[in-house]
């Protein structure tokens, strides 16, 4: 009984002690009413599911990294009334990477 005790021990402390070791954080970017050109041609009219699918490839490729997670959300704190290219939509990418990339995708304008 008691080895099993041990047993169960040692493999909950390697299962939880793994969890916390997790350095994955969230980046993002507002986009703006223009397409950002550097990550795909993503603008407010197009369809966001292959966007997504291609910012992610192209971030993936350029930068060899792994993105872990990728989504979308729209905040209408940060939409501007405006039709200006630097005018911001509302709507903000984020990607979920290893801490150790963030600086890397800073080249791809995501803080």
């Amino acid at each position: 009984m008691r080895l099993l005790v041990n047993i169960f021990a040692c493999f909950f402390c390697i299962i939880f002690l793994n969890s916390c070791s997790n350095s994955d954080t969230w980046v993002e970017r507002e986009l703006t009413q223009c397409a950002d050109d550097d990550i795909a041609t993503y603008t407010i009219d197009t369809t966001r599911e292959g966007e997504l699918l291609e910012i992610k490839r192209t971030i993936e490729d350029s930068l060899k990294i792994d993105i872990i997670e990728i989504k979308e959300e729209f905040r209408s704190t940060l939409e501007e009334s405006c039709r200006a290219c630097s005018c911001k939509t509302g709507f903000v990418i984020s990607l979920k990477i290893d801490e150790a990339h963030v600086e890397a995708l800073s080249a791809f304008r995501f803080y």
